[in-house]
């Protein structure tokens, strides 16, 4: 009997070892996602409440960030300026200038898919996602108002505050520290660096795009995605070149820059690093 047993469980052991190895792998990349912008308690009661959510979200991405790193199935060159000249991506690409115009307080990004459109055509959709800095942006705004939310609402997100404030104004976590003891304390210019604190951040967000995992993995979970996915993106409403920023987080997973242009726009493919522009005016893609 208990060699019955010891061949039920060894056929159990290998079945299950692989998808076992696959879900701590998975875990530790979204925690560590999810950790550069907030703290690890948080983010496990997060993965905690959201489990199978959580598990749509990295069977999506990580074999997306596999393909991306051992450049497997990789939309060439060709194939997007053949897609990019289809006239239901250049309609969508101004839907989302549009969008991004009205959307303010942050840039618009997400990912783009390639989906067929006919036999040998295809075009790309793009597909949006709120992003961080939008979500405690126009929630700063709806309570600016109230000191009390405010200061609440700041030091519920104080991980992430200190990293707006680190990249957009340089500064380190003194200038936070300082500012919150001077509001705390209730001094006379309390009122004055709180409003400072609330308006750097608005005006931080207004040229940030920082991905949102909590959407992300909503948005893998609710979401019927049409067509293969491209990479992620973001657009640039003022005409602006990818940043350092942007380049750097190519490095990562393939990134797609929409630059507003007139009579047109400029799409940068971001690739390790390395940026490949792609000029479009007045109906065709042009020479640079």
């Amino acid at each position: 009997m208990s060699f019955i047993l010891s061949i039920i469980r060894n056929k159990l052991n290998k079945y299950w070892l692989v998808p076992s190895f696959l879900l701590l792998v998975e875990y530790g990349i979204l925690t560590y996602s999810i950790t550069k912008h907030q703290s690890l308690e948080e983010t496990n009661t997060f993965i905690t409440k959201n489990a199978i959510p959580s598990v749509v979200y990295c069977s999506n991405v990580i074999p997306q960030a596999i393909r991306y790193h051992l450049k497997i199935n990789q939309l060439s060159k060709e194939i997007l300026e053949e897609a990019l000249q289809n006239p239901k991506t250049v309609e969508r690409i101004k839907e989302l200038f549009r969008e991004d115009i009205q959307n303010r307080h942050s840039e618009i990004n997400g990912i783009a898919t390639l989906v067929k459109d006919g036999e040998h055509s295809y075009y790309i959709n793009f597909y949006t996602i709120p992003t961080r800095n939008y979500k405690l942006a126009e929630l700063l705004i709806r309570e600016r108002g109230n000191k009390k939310n405010l200061v609440r609402i700041i030091k519920e997100n104080e991980y992430y505050f200190k990293s707006v404030l680190a990249d957009f104004g340089g500064t380190d976590e003194t200038i936070y520290n300082m500012g919150m003891k001077i509001i705390e304390r209730g001094e006379e210019v309390s009122n004055v660096v709180l409003s400072h604190f609330v308006d750097f951040f608005i005006e931080a967000s207004d040229y940030r795009a920082d991905k949102d995992i909590e959407s992300s993995i909503k948005f893998y979970y609710k979401t019927q995605i049409q067509g293969k996915y491209i990479a992620d993106f973001h657009a640039h409403i003022d005409g602006s070149p990818p940043s350092e920023l942007d380049l750097h987080s190519s490095k990562f997973m393939r990134e797609i820059v929409l630059s507003n242009k007139k009579e047109g726009f400029d799409l940068y493919d971001l690739i390790k690093g390395e940026s490949t522009k792609i000029v479009y005016r007045d109906g065709r893609i042009v020479a640079d």
